[in-house]
C-alpha cells in the first residue's frame, strides 16, 4: 500500500515537473474534451489549470463535454419530415424547400426547387437572387450532435429544429425535425413566445417642452 502511495506521489511530482498535466483546454472546473475522443477532468492548482485524463472514447464514440462521457458519434443523414403546415427550408440544400399541408387529415409534402441562380430565403419565404449572393457556398444551417439537441434556425427565429434519430436501426443517423412557431411568434430556445415589439412605445418617449 505504501509502495502504491509513493508511486502516486512520484507520478504527481513528475506531472508538475514536466508540465504534462498543465491544460490549454480547461477554462473552468469540471469535464472538458481534450479532443473528440478524450474526456478530461479540469481542476485548478496554484492558479494553474490542470487536466486529468478521465475517459478514452472508442472508435465509434465521441466526447460529450457537458456530461463528461462518451456518446455515439452520430452521422447526419438526408431526411425531412413535415411537422406542420407551412413552407420550410431544405436542411441540406439552399436551392430547394418543402411545402407541407394537410389533406383529409393527412400531412402532404411537396419538394420544390428554386430557379437557377436563386436560393430559398427564410426571410421572405421565396426564392431570391440576393440569398444566392449572400451565401453562395450554402453552409449547413443546423447542428446535430445528439438526439434531442435543439436549435434556432439562423436569421429567422420563427423556425427551429429538434435533432432526431432515424428509427431504422440498420441505417442509424441524425436528422433535424424542422418546426415553425405561429405567426408573430419566435422560438427562444425553449418555447415559442410572442415576438418582441420593435421600437419604443409612445408613452415611454422623452417629452420635451419649451419653458
Amino acid at each position: 500500500m505504501k509502495f502504491l502511495s509513493c508511486g502516486l506521489l512520484l507520478a504527481i511530482l513528475a506531472c508538475h515537473l514536466k508540465e504534462v498535466c498543465l491544460s490549454d483546454v480547461c477554462t473552468k472546473w469540471g469535464y472538458a474534451c481534450r479532443d473528440n475522443r478524450t474526456v478530461v477532468w479540469c481542476s485548478m492548482q496554484d492558479s494553474r489549470w490542470i487536466e486529468t485524463e478521465f475517459l478514452q472514447c472508442g472508435v465509434s464514440f465521441t466526447c460529450d463535454e457537458q456530461n463528461g462521457m462518451c456518446i455515439p458519434a452520430y452521422i447526419v443523414g438526408p431526411r425531412f419530415d413535415c411537422q406542420g403546415e407551412g413552407i420550410f427550408p431544405d436542411p441540406y440544400q439552399c436551392g430547394t424547400y418543402y411545402v407541407c399541408y394537410y389533406t383529409d387529415s393527412r400531412m402532404n409534402k411537396v419538394f420544390a426547387r428554386c430557379p437557377k441562380g436563386k436560393y430559398y430565403s427564410v426571410l421572405t419565404n421565396t426564392c431570391s437572387f440576393e440569398e444566392h449572393k449572400f451565401q453562395p457556398s450554402c453552409p449547413r444551417q443546423f447542428t446535430c450532435d445528439y438526439p434531442g439537441q435543439v436549435g434556432i434556425w439562423p436569421r429567422n427565429s420563427n423556425i427551429y429544429y429538434v435533432c432526431a434519430l432515424n428509427p431504422d436501426t440498420r441505417n442509424s443517423f441524425l436528422f433535424p425535425k424542422v418546426f415553425r412557431c405561429s405567426e408573430n411568434m419566435v422560438f427562444n430556445g425553449t418555447q415559442c413566445v410572442e415576438r418582441p415589439q420593435e421600437g419604443c412605445a409612445l408613452d415611454t418617449r422623452l417629452n420635451v417642452t419649451d419653458n
